[in-house]
């Protein structure tokens, strides 16, 4: 079979919703890998509206993305003013502070 390049649009969380003023209660991700990244292109609206988040995560995928866990855990923590509620598995749980 021929692979065949299909060109997909992307955009981050802060210009779909943030700039369109539009609530947000809840955020699953689920990139393989890139998490730390789909966060940080959401902080405004993840500071304004203050979802609960679920994140499918894995720490392989992570490091394929060049994520290191402990810089990911940080933001989360310090950057983002989340609690961990639930560690699951592969899914982690955040609330708001």
């Amino acid at each position: 079979t021929d692979v065949v390049p299909v060109k997909i649009n992307v955009d981050t969380i802060d210009n779909l919703f943030y700039e369109n003023d539009i609530p947000v209660d809840f955020i699953k991700i689920d990139t393989e890998g890139w998490e730390y990244f789909i966060l940080q292109g959401g902080e405004k609206t993840i500071q304004k509206y203050k979802p609960f988040i679920q994140i499918e995560w894995s720490e392989v995928n992570m490091k394929q993305c060049n994520v290191d866990m402990h810089e990911f855990q940080k933001y989360i923590d310090d950057k983002m003013g989340y609690t961990k509620k639930a560690l699951i598995s592969e899914e982690l749980f955040l609330v708001p502070k």
